[in-house]
């Protein structure tokens, strides 16, 4: 970063391990630190060819190189993990991908009882797990692809599943519920990048046929290319639309200068990924006409055709996911609300991690403290190194002048996860508060190694240097702190 007067203010550089993407809309970058992977503030966009802040980034705040990359996100995003038993989004370091790329299995299922038995002459006392997608029920078919294309505004694994659990002939939620409440789609600007299941969903295709699913139009064994795709898509709306004269209002002259795509499924900008864009899946037979879709209620959970998910299940996943929008909106009503959904599920799912966790974050925020504090020293009974939960314990206890117990937890918290800055300046605090300067002076200088952008810390350090009789590195602090806000960079409140 430089400063107002175009000198070096910091230069911080972080090693790139993974390029994660295809590179036809662009690549995201993975640092491998000791099995936890943390996505790269910067990404590579194929339009337009630039570098550019990575999804989920904004400039004006963003978690620069300690934004850790999920098991949610690695499930669809790579090919197989080799994670960690008993801690969620932790990796072996010496090899986190077992298949990088995404391969036959995704669709098909594990192959290597499918090989042995054909390598054996078709010996057909072996099982065969391989699936056929074709031979399956078209909720199933569906399945294989909304493993990865239906994300909703939000997705949870079901009470004892993995994101790594599902396997071709599942049904989709035989391991995930998903949300599609409040998801507005925008008629001529934009969409979320993930959404092309819902808005099949909507598409008077989907409903009046009984029998399309994404392979009805997508051949999953190639890409088609560019100058191929106004035939081949023509071809798959016409194998439905044999008479395009009855079905199409537009001119014959209109309709051998345009693709049915180009008039029915336009392209529009993903508002969550920059420079990127995405199909309306809706297939709108009047442009004109064309409106938003309806706002689904703030809770709306996506239905599989033939399947049923116990009300017990329904309630869990209506809770956490009334918990997650209460702490976006800051709405004391809503974790009252996600509560009630709990009540019955404490004594029921004793061991449900996330739902500890959901519960003992509106318990906190609902002041109750400690039923709060007992959700999270549950789940830390269960996973010792479970990063919300410490987090959660060593605030709780900082917040509330327990120094030794938030000392405690945020040596654990530290432990378990290194590369977070924001750790090591709350330690550095507790540690000053306990009159250990050295240790703090420590945490401090490590903080500001992970983010020099902390402009608070570099004024704090040269208050404890100042009471240290050190009006040198004092001095040295407060430059860079006065520099960093010239230059716009704001203190976190």
């Amino acid at each position: 970063m430089d400063g107002a007067d175009g000198t070096v203010i910091y230069d911080q550089r972080v090693r790139v391990d993974f390029a994660v993407g295809s590179g036809i809309r662009g690549r995201s970058y993975l640092t491998n630190r000791e099995g936890l992977l943390f996505m790269s503030s910067i990404g590579w966009y194929a339009n337009g060819k630039r570098w550019d802040l990575s999804p989920g980034y904004r400039p004006e705040s963003h978690q620069r190189f300690d934004r850790q990359v999920s098991d949610g996100c690695l499930a669809c995003h790579a090919g197989r993990m080799n994670p960690k038993e008993g801690l969620a989004n932790t990796y072996h370091a010496d090899q986190p991908f077992l298949e990088e790329s995404i391969g036959c299995e995704r669709c098909h299922g594990p192959g290597g009882s499918h090989v042995t038995r054909h390598q054996r002459g078709g010996d057909l006392s072996l099982p065969d797990f391989i699936v056929n997608p074709k031979t399956l029920d078209l909720t199933r078919q569906e399945a294989a692809c909304n493993q990865c294309h239906l994300q909703g505004t939000r997705r949870i694994t079901r009470y004892g599943r993995s994101e790594f659990d599902f396997r071709p002939g599942d049904d989709l939620s035989d391991v995930w519920v998903v949300n599609l409440g409040a998801m507005k789609q925008a008629a001529e600007r934009e969409f979320p990048a993930v959404t092309q299941a819902q808005q099949m969903h909507d598409s008077q295709c989907y409903k009046r046929s009984g029998k399309m699913v994404c392979t009805s139009c997508h051949d999953p064994h190639r890409a088609v290319v560019t100058e191929d795709r106004s035939t081949y898509y023509d071809a798959r709306c016409a194998s439905c639309h044999t008479s395009t004269q009855s079905t199409c209002s537009a001119t014959v002259a209109a309709r051998s200068s345009k693709s049915c795509i180009e008039c029915h499924m336009p392209r529009y900008a993903a508002n969550d990924v920059p420079h990127t864009s995405q199909t309306d899946h809706r297939i709108v037979r009047d442009k004109s006409k064309r409106e938003e879709s309806k706002l689904l209620p703030m809770i709306s959970i996506y239905n599989e055709v033939g399947t049923t998910l116990p009300d017990w299940e329904r309630e869990r996943a209506t809770g956490i996911f009334l918990q997650e929008i209460a702490t976006r909106r800051s709405d004391r009503r809503l974790y009252a609300e996600a509560l009630a959904h709990f009540k019955s599920l404490e004594r029921r799912l004793p061991d449900d991690v996330p739902l500890l966790l959901s519960m003992g974050t509106a318990y906190l925020q609902s002041d109750d403290h400690v039923a709060g504090l007992r959700c999270f020293e549950a789940v830390i009974t269960q996973q010792p190194k479970n990063v919300q939960a410490l987090e959660s314990l060593a605030l709780r206890h900082h917040f509330s002048g327990n120094l030794q117990q938030a000392r405690q937890y945020y040596e654990r918290l530290i432990e378990s996860n290194p590369w977070r800055a924001e750790f090591y300046g709350r330690y550095a605090h507790v540690l000053g508060q306990l009159n250990e300067l050295p240790a703090a002076i420590q945490a401090a200088q490590k903080c500001l190694e992970l983010n020099p952008t902390l402009s608070h810390v570099h004024i704090w350090l040269a208050e404890v240097y100042d009471r240290n009789q050190n009006p040198d590195l004092a001095d040295q602090h407060r430059k860079i702190h006065r520099r960093l806000t010239e230059s716009g960079v704001k203190s976190p409140e």
